[in-house]
């Protein structure tokens, strides 16, 4: 499962944008990891990509020969994709940065041709195109000098809306999901990959590798993945046939936006507690709770039902303790607003189970723990309860985060932990109790493994908590300011280590 905080991190980065043919919200959050390793594109038109800011000279030449007929096909096309890093965010945040614009260019370079063959435009392959897409990610990589050093890798799963032709393409590598909703109905536009699949399982040993405790070399939970390059050494071989390959699948869906609704992108942290079907319901039911007096939005969807996903606490088997990105893509009609479209919605009647309700679902995945009523969602919502406007809380929550914990300039996201000083957690079984020691005070009573993290969170376990009379709780400790010549002294007592990730263990989805 990876090292987790002792409070979840819930501070959620938010976005959401209107297209001329698809609307979008998207919500993050770095949860009980330690650190956030999600990435995501939104690129609503794909031209968008090449007229970033921070492109290259190389590139700004390439869009100043852009044809008309290139710049109006790039207008048409949307691209979303959902990055879930895994052993560190460097190949995460490399393919957030840099693969919309990769796309865009094979994009063109083949248009290009295409045009130069006279063909119907109905013809042109954009499957190809993200293909190629997602193998020049990883050649781009290997190109950097900093990924040399690096050894971490990123699932990645795209929607790639042709509004010319009115198809959608999904392309997938590893084990996030793309799924549509139709008419209430859930299909599936991606297949995870496991390393238990038959035929990722066959690639791999003939790769040389081999699935042990369903993880490729006993080590990553996913057969396909951009980075990674450790499982890709094989120089005899083909990048779509090493140990593990970036090379997508890729599924064509029709658009009838009669039936078609919205598409949901996520990584394995919302698949690993609801079901495609589960998921589609939720915002179905979201849809149609959302209060007419507020102003409708995509994001605030997604940011409930990463509340529904979050764990209450970290005691269970590792589900809901994950980062967590979820992303809605409503399928809008030509000059359609979102309410317009909100209201297309509602206007079908889907019918739900009566089960199928925040509430009911976050019970179902947590059967585990005893949440008291109107406090199911209190670990994420200070009110406990989903009132679909939490900007209040939000505010007064960020606040509350740990700023030592902040990650380096630039970073979208934040590291830190909600501090819950002095108070109590209504959510915790009556047996387990929350305290906050000092770190003096603690190696005076001594302990066994004490650790501390990079975020300055102390855990320990051992004779400790049997002193304290607080055997089998929940411990949480607050790290005093102490030089390492205070630290050594204590040393011949208490054995302390550091805790340094160990990349060869940490590398799952």
């Amino acid at each position: 499962m990876g090292q987790i905080l002792s409070q979840p991190s819930i501070r959620k980065d938010k976005e959401e944008e209107l297209g001329l043919f698809s609307s979008y919200g998207v919500c993050s959050m770095q949860g009980w990891r330690t650190s956030m390793e999600d990435e995501h594109i939104t690129l609503t038109s794909l031209l968008s990509a090449l007229k970033s800011a921070d492109i290259e000279e190389e590139t700004k030449k390439f869009v100043d020969g852009l044809s008309k007929e290139n710049k109006f096909l790039l207008e048409k096309l949307s691209f979303f994709t959902v990055f879930d890093g895994h052993g560190g965010d460097f190949v995460a945040r490399f393919s957030g940065s840099n693969v919309g614009r990769i796309l865009a260019v094979v994009v063109s370079e083949k248009y290009n041709e295409f045009l130069k063959e006279d063909r119907d435009v109905k013809d042109f392959p954009l499957s190809e195109c993200l293909i190629e897409a997602f193998l020049k990610t990883d050649e781009e990589l290997l190109e950097d000098k900093l990924s040399k050093l690096d050894h971490s890798g990123c699932t990645a799963t795209s929607l790639l809306l042709d509004s010319l032709n009115k198809v959608l393409y999904c392309a997938n590598a590893g084990d996030s999901r793309t799924v549509l909703a139709t008419n209430g109905f859930a299909k599936n536009l991606s297949f995870d990959h496991k390393p238990t699949n038959i035929g990722e399982k066959t690639r791999i040993m003939q790769a040389g590798g081999f699935v042990e405790s369903s993880r490729v070399n006993g080590n990553l939970a996913l057969s396909r993945a951009i980075g990674d390059f450790e499982f890709k050494r094989n120089d005899k071989l083909p990048a779509e046939e090493q140990i593990v390959t970036a090379y997508p699948d890729i599924i064509a869906h029709d658009l009838n936006l009669d039936f078609d609704d919205f598409v949901i992108l996520a990584c394995d942290g919302i698949w690993d507690c609801l079901s495609s079907q589960e998921c589609v319901n939720l915002v179905y039911y979201a849809i149609q709770q959302f209060p007419k007096d507020k102003e409708f939005s995509l994001a605030e969807l997604s940011s409930i039902i990463i509340d529904v996903c979050c764990s209450p606490d970290a005691g269970g088997h590792g589900i809901g303790c994950d980062n967590m990105t979820m992303m809605v893509v409503a399928l809008l009609k030509e000059g359609e607003t979102l309410q317009l479209w909100k209201n297309r919605v509602l206007s079908k009647n889907i019918k739900l189970d009566e089960d199928a309700n925040f509430v009911d679902y976050r019970k179902k995945i947590f059967n585990y723990y005893q949440f008291e009523d109107e406090q199911e969602f209190s670990v994420t919502r200070k009110s406990g309860k989903i009132t679909f406007d939490n900007s209040g809380e939000e505010e007064s929550e960020e606040k509350d985060i740990d700023m030592d914990a902040d990650e380096a300039p630039g970073s979208r996201f934040r590291s830190g932990l909600h501090k819950q000083a002095g108070q109590s957690n209504k959510n915790r079984p009556g047996n387990e109790k929350t305290i906050q020691v000092p770190l003096s005070e603690i190696l005076q009573l001594g302990g066994d493994g004490l650790t501390y993290d990079q975020n300055g969170m102390s855990y320990i376990k051992g004779d400790f908590l049997k002193v304290l009379g607080l055997a089998g709780a929940n411990a949480r400790f607050a790290q005093e300011d102490e030089d390492d010549e205070d630290m050594e002294e204590h040393n011949g007592d208490v054995k302390i280590e550091e805790v340094e990730e160990d990349e060869e263990k940490e590398k799952e989805s």
